[in-house]
């Protein structure tokens, strides 16, 4: 199955209310790697695996419209390999 990872902008009132949103719909804002290492994806970033990209920045749309916020920069890639900085989880 495909990895897509996604990234947004939104003005800064909306990141939190988007991102539950989006995450409410299957996206999730950590990746393991391959060495079995959970690491944190940063602040706008979340991935998922059983979507395509324009099914991914539909999603986006559909969140932004539910939220109220307008999506000022957005992007929807397929990946095949990564590297990351495990970083901490984000506290609310």
């Amino acid at each position: 199955m495909a990895l897509v990872v996604i990234s947004y902008n939104v003005k800064s009132k909306h990141d939190a209310v988007m991102k539950k949103c989006l995450i409410k719909k299957g996206y999730e804002d950590n990746i393991v790697n391959d060495t079995n290492i959970t690491c944190n994806l940063p602040n706008t970033t979340l991935k998922r695996y059983d979507v395509t990209p324009q099914i991914a920045l539909d999603d986006m749309k559909k969140c932004a419209t539910k939220v109220g916020a307008k999506l000022e920069r957005a992007i929807a890639l397929e990946v095949q390999s990564f590297s990351v900085i495990k970083g901490e989880p984000y506290s609310e």
